[in-house]
């Protein structure tokens, strides 16, 4: 029981335990599990979960939420296509006018919520719609499909039989987001409107710029999340970013990060999104209709809530008894 105990009270409990009891069941119920083809086909998924995940994390840590992430992404891949089929840009002017975009798209969402006074869950809610329908507009539903062959290959490459290019991409990404939070200004101002907004106030923090930074810093990490789907698939698609919104909640989440703000976990968004992606795999190894992988990630976001709901309480009576030991002393 006490191993149980210390387990909850661990911050990355509730992404390692249920990553390494999926893991172990694939391994016992799929031989095709490590085959090069399908660990190959998992981590090329691996990159875009983890990216969307930070995406989120970075507006749940004011506790706050970006519904629109995936409109977001879908809009910024069309800016991206069409600079590089219809302009004929470069490649990486393309993926900066893409970032840019994305940067925009959480500048108009950060100025609504701190100019507006509107909750910030209904603004989130029509710019998805919005910023959907714009793409919509913009592409008349086409796809963009001519695009660079240097970048259609990035997007398949692979640094060894199972690992993508993109995981890299990821991974230097993960690392600049946990030194912006762990050791930059803007993480503690992050935390401490997420934790307690008028205490973040009064002690100097600027709430409406860091609200609006955040924002920015999430439009572009679903940007650059966009971009590697697109270069994955080959082409600029009105699906790209259709099933993140859930997944974004969830890989956050069972990292240990907070719905309320204030407290978040770089490292178990990481892991959080490896995860998400052996369940999605392990539907498909296991035969599961595919119908079933939204209910899953429900039932998983519930389960982690629950696991963290815990853990918050098992800790706070441990400080009580504490409290009231040094009292009796």
């Amino acid at each position: 029981m006490s191993k149980m105990k210390k387990l909850l009270q661990a911050d990355l409990s509730s992404v390692i335990v249920p990553l390494i009891v999926i893991f172990v069941l694939l391994l016992a119920t799929s031989p095709g599990f490590l085959s090069a083809y399908n660990m190959y086909s998992v981590f090329q998924s691996v990159p875009i979960f983890i990216i969307v995940g930070l995406a989120q994390m970075t507006v749940l840590s004011l506790g706050q939420m970006n519904l629109a992430v995936g409109s977001i992404g879908v809009l910024s891949s069309v800016v991206f296509g069409a600079a590089m089929q219809v302009l004929g840009l470069p490649t990486m002017v393309c993926v900066i006018a893409a970032c840019l975009a994305g940067i925009v798209q959480g500048l108009v969402q950060g100025l609504m919520i701190t100019k507006t006074g509107i909750n910030p869950f209904i603004i989130s809610l029509a710019l998805l719609s919005l910023y959907k329908g714009l793409a919509v507009v913009l592409t008349k539903g086409q796809p963009f499909s001519q695009l660079a062959d240097g970048f259609k290959a990035f997007g398949n490459a692979r640094l060894t039989s199972f690992f993508p290019a993109t995981v890299l991409v990821a991974v230097v990404i993960s690392i600049v987001i946990f030194i912006l939070i762990r050791y930059r200004k803007l993480g503690k101002k992050l935390l401490a409107c997420g934790a307690n907004q008028s205490a973040a106030v009064y002690s100097g923090v600027n709430y409406t710029r860091t609200v609006i930074i955040a924002h920015c810093l999430s439009g572009a990490l679903c940007a650059i999340a966009a971009i590697l789907q697109v270069s994955r698939f080959g082409s600029v698609q009105l699906s790209i970013g259709d099933d993140w919104m859930l997944t974004s909640f969830v890989v956050p989440v069972l990292g240990g990060t907070l719905l309320s703000g204030g407290k978040v976990n770089v490292i178990g968004t990481f892991l959080g999104g490896i995860l998400m992606v052996l369940i999605n795999n392990a539907i498909v190894l296991w035969g599961v209709s595919s119908y079933a992988t939204n209910a899953a990630v429900g039932l998983i976001l519930l389960m982690a809530y629950e696991v963290d709901r815990m853990r918050k309480r098992m800790m706070l009576k441990q400080a009580t008894v504490f409290v009231e030991k040094k009292e009796g002393k």
